[in-house]
């Protein structure tokens, strides 16, 4: 299949233009420049309610932290305890070491 070509050798750039509405560049720098600063605007308080949300995770969590420490520490000795009554339940007698 052949692609028709297309011959702008003969095209009036001029006249195309003259036909095409005005457009005030100062109104268009403007609205590039309001739209990057929005942007940006939204970035930063997108940046800023990380950091509080970081901020109040951190406190949440040294909040909970002695608790869960604590609850740690109280299975830990429980397990060993635990572990502790099995090794004697299974510990063989020194009669039983002999024979």
């Amino acid at each position: 299949m052949k692609i028709p070509g297309i011959d702008l050798t003969k095209l009036d750039v001029q006249a195309v233009t003259s036909r095409l509405p005005h457009i005030p560049t100062d109104k268009v720098v403007t609205l590039a420049k309001d739209a990057a600063y929005t942007t940006v605007g939204f970035g930063v308080l997108a940046f800023q309610k990380t950091q509080v949300r970081r901020r109040e995770f951190t406190e949440e969590i040294q909040a909970k932290l002695p608790a869960v420490a604590t609850e740690a520490v109280t299975k830990a000795t429980s397990a060993l305890t635990n572990l502790r009554g099995l090794v004697k339940f299974t510990k063989p007698s020194a009669n039983e070491e002999h024979n």
